[in-house]
């Protein structure tokens, strides 16, 4: 599971969250409960999304982890979705493509948008070349708390998590601006079930 490019691989979690970025803020997790807030802009001195903008290892190991995580759920997101009837389906905070290639290979009839930083736009362009569609997948490199574009469906894959509920309903208020009538959103996110099992 240590590998590179293998189904399954945990390599890039690994590196991810034992690298600096993820790991150091940990040190101050006795301030993360008193404060009720993240540690990372306290322990870098900028949001965790600037500090891997400005140290690529960094971004690229944590990217990968997220493809890896992607690709877990990519297929079982197609095997309980039908996407067919869109014309249109973004990926919000998409990385590199994983999911919404996944989504365009199942529904070949149906085009995408993968919105992400510009700090990530470039490698998830090249991703989405590589998996063949450059032509059906337009990568914007952007800010969804600034606006997102306009689609039929909407996916956010373990985006709300990461932020505050402020943050959460500037995010889902910008895909509600963009929304046509009858466009759909959806949620994946970990959910811990009541009994506690993985």
């Amino acid at each position: 599971t240590l590998r590179s490019n293998t189904p399954g691989s945990m390599r890039d979690m690994a590196i991810a969250q034992t690298s600096p970025g993820h790991w150091l803020p940990w040190g101050r997790f006795t301030e993360a409960i008193l404060a009720g807030a993240e540690q990372a802009t306290a322990t870098h001195g900028k949001p965790l999304w600037e500090y891997y903008a400005e140290t690529s290892e960094e971004q690229l190991a944590f990217m990968g982890a997220m493809q890896g995580m992607s690709a877990m759920v990519a297929r079982e997101l197609v095997r309980l979705v039908d996407f067919s009837g869109c014309r249109l389906v973004a990926d919000i905070g998409g990385a590199h493509g994983t999911l919404i290639s996944t989504v365009l290979e199942a529904n070949p009839g149906v085009g995408g948008i993968l919105l992400d930083l510009p700090s990530v736009a470039g490698s998830a362009k090249e991703a989405v070349a590589a998996r063949g569609h450059t032509d059906r997948c337009e990568v914007i490199g952007g800010d969804f708390f600034a606006e997102v574009p306009r689609a039929d469906a909407y996916i956010l894959k373990q985006i709300l998590h990461d932020w505050n509920d402020e943050q959460c309903v500037a995010i889902l208020t910008n895909c509600a601006r963009a929304m046509p009538t009858g466009a759909r959103l959806f949620l994946v996110e970990m959910v811990i079930p009541d009994d506690r099992a993985p």
